[in-house]
């Protein structure tokens, strides 16, 4: 996946859509991820990352427009994302408390604002934890 220290060309979408990103969110448009804050990207943020590529396919720009104007389909796609990243770090932290910490965290931001609060907390983790399918 090529890294891109800028913000995505489709940014302003992003903004008109009212949704809050935070200052370390990234974008992924097909293979390219866009990180405006030039952070480190984690290996288990890539296989979030890894996930929307995959969903969009050969149509980034549609599933963008889907993602941007449909809450329940952007939940859809974060929630099956997140799943996968917490299935990742799963397979790296072998401590049931480090990873119900981790699994907390994940479920808070899927949960926030950013996402335009659509799940509770309880339910962002259950969610999470039910996609990752790890034991």
């Amino acid at each position: 996946m090529e890294i891109l220290n800028s913000l995505p060309p489709f940014y302003d979408k992003i903004l008109k859509a009212g949704m809050t990103p935070t200052k370390t969110v990234v974008y992924c448009y097909q293979n390219t991820l866009y990180n405006p804050s030039s952070a480190e990207i984690r290996p288990d943020i890539l296989a979030n990352e890894e996930t929307h590529t995959r969903q969009q396919g050969d149509k980034p720009d549609a599933w963008w427009d889907s993602y941007l104007e449909d809450s329940m389909f952007r939940m859809n796609q974060e929630s099956e994302a997140y799943g996968n990243q917490y299935r990742f770090i799963c397979k790296l932290v072998k401590d049931r408390e480090h990873r119900n910490k981790i699994l907390f965290e994940l479920a808070a931001h899927l949960s926030g604002p950013i996402y335009g609060n659509a799940l509770t907390l309880p339910q962002a983790y259950q969610l999470i934890k039910k996609l990752a399918n790890v034991k």
